[in-house]
C-alpha cells in the first residue's frame, strides 16, 4: 500500500477504565465496506458475533467515554443494538450521513467523484436559499445552500471543473469514508486508500487526507465541520 502517513499512530485508549453513558439519537449506519464487526465487549479482542453489513443500520445504546485510534480514524466504542444482537462496534465505522447507493452517487469507473458527490447533496438534502451565480472572467462559480448548513460551490473553467462540499459537524473519517463510498468499484476504492496522503497537525492529529487520483480529492477539516473538495479536469482535443 502507497499510503504516506506523516504521523505514527496506534493509540487505542485513552484512560485504563470506561465510563458509560446513555446514548439516544437516530439509527446510523455502517460505512464500512468490508462490514463492521459486533463484539462482546468494548475492545479488539472481543469476540465476533456477527458482521454487520454496509449499509445497514444500527441502535446506539451506550457510548464509551474513553476515546480510541485506530491507525488515523478516532471514535469510541457503542453498545449497539443489530436485528436483535446486541455488542459492541467502534463508531468511527458509523454515520449518520445517507450512504450513497442510487447509481446517480456513484461514480462511472472513471474514478471522478464530481458528480457523484453533487447528486448524493441534492437527493439528500433541501436545498433552504436562492442559488448565487458568480461570474468571472475566466470561471463562473456557483454556490448553493443546503439544509443542516451544508454549502456546495461549483467553479467551472476552460479546463477543469471544482467541487466543494462544507459538512459542519462532522468528522474527517466520516467524510473520507462517504467519498469514497461514491465510487463504484472494489478497483477504484482500492485505488482511493492507496493513493491517501495524511496530514496531521502540530497535535499530531490528522486534520487533512489528499487523494492523487485522476480527479484529485482533498478532504480537510475547517472550523465548523469538514470539507470536500473534488477537481475534475476537463479533456481537450488537439485537433
Amino acid at each position: 500500500m502507497k499510503n504516506t502517513i506523516l504521523i505514527l499512530l496506534l493509540s487505542f485508549l485513552h484512560g485504563l477504565g470506561y465510563s458509560n453513558h446513555t446514548f439516544h439519537q437516530d439509527p446510523q449506519k455502517v460505512i464500512a465496506f468490508s462490514g463492521l464487526k459486533l463484539r462482546t465487549s468494548p475492545n479488539m479482542n472481543g469476540k465476533v458475533i456477527t458482521v454487520i453489513p454496509f449499509g445497514e443500520s444500527v441502535e446506539i445504546q451506550e457510548k464509551q467515554d474513553s476515546s480510541v485510534t485506530i491507525e488515523w480514524l478516532e471514535g469510541t466504542w457503542a453498545k449497539v443494538d443489530f436485528e436483535g444482537q446486541t455488542g459492541y462496534v467502534l463508531d468511527a465505522f458509523l454515520t449518520h450521513l445517507p450512504v450513497p447507493l442510487n447509481d446517480y452517487e456513484l461514480s462511472q469507473g472513471d474514478y471522478d467523484i464530481s458528480f457523484p458527490l453533487l447528486s448524493w447533496v441534492e437527493h439528500n438534502f433541501k436545498m433552504v436559499s436562492k442559488t448565487d451565480t458568480i461570474e468571472n472572467y475566466n470561471h463562473d462559480k456557483i454556490v448553493q445552500h443546503f439544509e443542516n448548513g451544508i454549502t456546495v460551490s461549483r467553479k467551472e473553467g476552460q479546463h477543469a471543473f471544482e467541487v466543494k462540499v462544507r459538512i459542519p459537524g462532522i468528522r474527517l473519517g466520516d467524510a473520507y469514508n462517504i467519498t469514497r463510498s461514491l465510487l463504484l468499484t472494489k478497483k477504484e476504492r482500492d485505488m482511493f486508500e492507496e493513493e491517501s496522503l495524511f496530514i496531521a497537525n502540530d497535535t499530531m492529529v490528522v486534520d487533512k487526507v489528499r487523494i492523487d487520483i485522476e480527479s484529485p480529492v482533498e478532504i480537510s477539516r475547517v472550523h465548523d465541520g469538514v470539507q470536500i473538495k473534488v477537481l475534475s479536469y476537463q479533456q481537450v482535443c488537439g485537433l
